[in-house]
């Protein structure tokens, strides 16, 4: 009788271990899950406002594009963005997010800055085109700069 409540409780205790074990493994996938969304979120639609507001811009006809930006120097910076923005994939943005993303973590862990952390070009891999940004944050920089150029284009980058 003493054998078989030993084994009782050893198999609970295991049991307890395992089921103790999982909630534990949820509940972190679960946390990773929630601070990667809040990180990607906001970066993904102000990505997507980029392309959009880029697209639109390239598919109006010249004279309406030419009547919503005076500059032609602009216009062409606007032909500029959407083209660098469209030869990016999915895939490829995905990678450029998740590049900055872990340089990001890494420099608050080292309590420094690397020399990656400046802004400058560098090649889409598999895309064929050269991106003019580092990271896709810049694009969403860039997009403003030209807004500020464009009074009589109103997008709200901010949420």
């Amino acid at each position: 009788m003493n054998r078989e409540s030993e084994k009782r409780r050893e198999h609970f205790h295991m049991s307890g271990y395992r089921d103790g074990i999982i909630a534990g493994k949820e509940a972190a996938a679960q946390q990773g899950y929630n601070v990667g969304y809040k990180e990607s979120v906001l970066a993904g639609y102000k990505f997507g406002i980029v392309r959009g507001v880029s697209s639109a811009l390239a598919f109006l006809p010249d004279e309406l594009r030419e009547k919503l930006v005076d500059e032609r120097e602009t216009r062409d910076k606007f032909q500029k963005l959407h083209d660098s923005v469209h030869g990016i994939s999915t895939e490829a943005a995905m990678k450029l997010f998740y590049g900055a993303l872990t340089r990001k973590q890494g420099e608050e862990k080292s309590g420094e800055e690397g020399p990656d952390s400046v802004s400058g070009p560098s090649s889409v891999s598999g895309s064929g085109v050269t991106a003019t940004t580092d990271h896709l944050g810049n694009y969403v920089t860039e997009l403003s700069s030209l807004l500020e150029k464009s009074p009589k284009i109103e997008v709200k980058l901010e949420t």
